[in-house]
């Protein structure tokens, strides 16, 4: 977990779309069914909160969006800039996938 990986990402254009969770309601429209959607969200970061949960929080808007991350939250994670991030969202917490970095990518998984 946390593992670097070279190579730089695709220039994903977030544009106008603030809200991440957009897809995750598209995907419901289409197949409610569907419990995990896949999300690729906008520049942000990893923080911890005082019970020790872990959020994952859009950069540009320090008060707005903020999504629960499931499971542990690798320490040294925390606070790095991240240009994009891969997870699952299940309508209640994310599962980290990948992220990009200046460091590179990073595996999540």
């Amino acid at each position: 977990m946390g593992e670097v990986m070279s190579g730089a990402w695709p220039d994903f254009s977030f544009g106008a779309a603030k809200d991440p969770l957009a897809t995750h309601a598209s995907y419901q429209d289409a197949a409610p069914w569907i419990t995990d959607c896949p999300l690729m969200l906008p520049p942000g970061a990893i923080l911890v909160d005082d019970r020790g949960t872990g959020w994952w929080q859009a950069a540009d808007d320090p008060q707005g969006i903020a999504l629960p991350i499931s499971g542990a939250v690798n320490q040294t994670l925390l606070g790095l800039d991240l240009a994009a991030t891969a997870a699952l969202w299940n309508g209640a917490r994310l599962d980290l996938l990948a992220a990009q970095s200046g460091f590179g990518r990073l595996d999540l998984s």
